[in-house]
């Protein structure tokens, strides 16, 4: 479990979210997952340096870790991609809870700004092609997927980065069902 243990956050990685997947749909279990990608991360990360790009990662780490019950499953995929798993939870208490998350991580991170790039509300970085434009601040996108018994994994696998993308045009968590 160690070895897999993504090292900044020290949250499982890839191989246990394979293994809670495989869990849940061997099991039939009724779940959600959350997927959470941070929203303008690489320029934050280009602007301020990659030290301030992990503090915003630890960070969002412990929001989760602090406002999560133990027997959630909480992981941290890979750079400013986490991955949360909720078992037989309703969609209204996760959707709750995920919407507090973003808004308590939207705070936060604003500590690791100057003072002048909060007053503007943006800071102006490169994007992926050199061209330099403004960003708004961190926060967070997340999509929830309700599994219910009857889905199965590659229907969910199938679904599961359209609704990520989708997720990246609204400020709130953003919901889908997944049954077949």
């Amino acid at each position: 479990i160690a070895q897999n243990q993504n090292p900044l956050t020290k949250l499982p990685g890839n191989e246990q979210i394979d293994e809670f997947l495989n869990s849940i749909f061997n099991q039939n279990k009724n779940a959600h997952i959350v997927y959470f990608d941070f929203d303008d991360f690489k320029p934050f990360n280009d602007y301020y340096g990659f030290r301030q790009g992990d503090r915003a990662i630890l960070m969002f780490s412990e929001i989760l870790k602090k406002n999560l019950l133990v027997g959630n499953f909480i992981a941290h995929i890979g750079g400013d991609d986490f991955f949360v798993g909720f078992i037989e939870e309703t969609y209204e208490n996760v959707y709750k809870i995920i919407d507090q998350i973003q808004e308590e991580f939207k705070m936060s991170a604003s500590s690791l700004y100057s003072k002048q790039d909060i007053e503007n509300s943006y800071i102006i970085s490169k994007d992926r092609f050199g061209v330099e434009r403004k960003f708004n601040l961190l926060s967070v996108s997340c999509a929830i997927v309700e599994i219910s018994k009857e889905c199965t994994l590659k229907s969910f696998n199938d679904n599961l980065g359209k609704i990520k993308k989708a997720s990246k045009k609204t400020s709130h968590p953003l919901g889908s069902c997944i049954v077949l």
